[in-house]
């Protein structure tokens, strides 16, 4: 229903803006964001489908990873391997589980920007329980010694996570959207917003559609 919904909006909308974008000879951006590869492939033969009969629009519809690794010219992403193996090597004096632990460095750096982890430490933890407790000293902990160090050790090498190119096109303008529509959008985190608002043009349509029902992972 929720993708259903994403379509019958993203043929709306680019029926509004092309008769203004015909009518003054320019092409309309079109992005259409979903959060697999497998849903992507079945909302793109649907947009396709509802928008051919426009010459003056281009679609893009993708997953998240795949236009941010796009729109950053390919760049050397760390595994989720190596990735996971660095995080539990650098909190093994935590004393937390490897996947919670794997989980809350997530959400730290997919949550705040680099110049805002410190909202961290005061800020209430949603979409997840209250076990384990993170009380203030154990986040300053992890914030200095896993959060710190691992991204001191990602430039060291060279290399990027999906969380830093969230930062980067949230920081960076690479594209120019007129209309954006995201799907399942309730499992995309902070800084995806915010890369993704980063890229629309000054007049634009941004729709997002979510069910918070269905979320699967516990960043809120």
């Amino acid at each position: 229903g929720k993708t259903t919904t994403a379509l019958l909006r993203l043929k709306v909308v680019v029926e509004f803006w092309q008769r203004q974008f015909e009518r003054a000879g320019k092409h309309l951006n079109v992005l259409v964001l979903t959060y697999n590869r497998t849903l992507a492939g079945y909302v793109e033969a649907l947009a396709n489908e509802q928008v051919k009969t426009y010459p003056h629009v281009t679609i893009e519809v993708t997953t998240f990873g795949m236009w941010a690794t796009e729109k950053l010219n390919n760049p050397n992403i760390l595994s989720i391997e190596n990735r996971l193996s660095k995080v539990v090597q650098l909190g093994s004096e935590l004393g937390l589980e490897e996947r919670f632990l794997s989980d809350e460095v997530s959400y730290v750096c997919g949550r705040f920007l680099p110049e805002n982890l410190s909202e961290y430490l005061t800020i209430k933890r949603e979409g997840r329980g209250s076990v384990p407790a993170m009380p203030r000293k154990l986040r300053e902990r992890l914030l200095s010694e896993v959060v710190l160090p691992y991204t001191e050790w990602k430039r060291s090498c060279g290399v990027v996570d999906w969380d830093d190119m969230a930062i980067q096109l949230a920081r960076t303008k690479v594209a120019d959207y007129e209309i954006i529509v995201v799907d399942e959008t309730q499992d995309f985190q902070a800084n995806r917003i915010r890369a993704i608002i980063n890229q629309l043009s000054p007049q634009h349509s941004l729709t997002f559609v979510l069910d918070s029902a269905q979320r699967i992972y516990p960043h809120s």
